[in-house]
């Protein structure tokens, strides 16, 4: 008999129910083009070994060929969200993790439809996602969670993984959002979608 874990079995469910509802993919299109929307996004956690202190938070940028202006945005985790995680040393995975959600839900409208570029520094997040499991199950929830939100937006995503170092959104993850209105980026409010509070 097999064995299965509730992350293994949340993983399952969330492929099948992919495969079954999901918005079919045309393959006619072979040649490379494009992406409609490209979006950064990191995230927070104080580190502690560092003597860092303040909120967990999230940051992004969204670079949309029909707008003209960049959109940044930050917002602190709310503790309620973070309560409902696995205890850990260091949630910065989970951090990492539920900003890619929020971009879905609070850019709902100028990603539908489209072909996205979604660049994350975290290689455990960005391997998450793309595997769409973890053998963690809060991990399993939030990814299960982007991908139900990409089907209902009936985007194409694809994810790669952006040096630390090259990744706007370092700054608004660090609520340091005069750099980018420097740049001439707008700034966006954050809501939490429901689904994560």
């Amino acid at each position: 008999e097999p064995v299965t874990t509730p992350a293994l079995d949340f993983a399952i469910q969330q492929w099948i129910k992919l495969i079954q509802d999901g918005p079919p993919r045309s393959i006619d299109d072979v040649s490379p083009r494009p992406s409609d929307v490209v979006i950064f996004t990191d995230g927070y956690t104080p580190d502690w070994r560092f003597k860092e202190s303040g909120p967990s938070r999230i940051g992004g940028v969204l670079f949309d060929r029909l707008v003209k202006d960049p959109i940044q945005f930050t917002s602190d985790v709310p503790e309620s969200v973070i309560e409902k995680w696995i205890p850990r040393k260091t949630q910065i995975v989970m951090v990492e993790l539920v900003a890619a959600v929020v971009v879905l839900t609070n850019f709902a409208n100028q990603l539908c439809g489209k072909h996205v570029l979604l660049l994350i520094d975290s290689e455990a997040v960005e391997g998450a996602l793309i595997k769409g499991y973890s053998g963690t199950e809060d991990v399993c929830e939030l990814v299960g969670l982007f991908w139900d939100l990409a089907a209902k937006l009936r985007c194409l995503i694809y994810i790669d993984r952006v040096p630390t170092d090259a990744n706007p959104a370092d700054y608004p993850s660090r609520n340091k959002m005069e750099i980018g209105q420097g740049l001439g980026w707008k700034t966006a409010k954050v809501f939490w979608p429901k689904e994560i509070i």
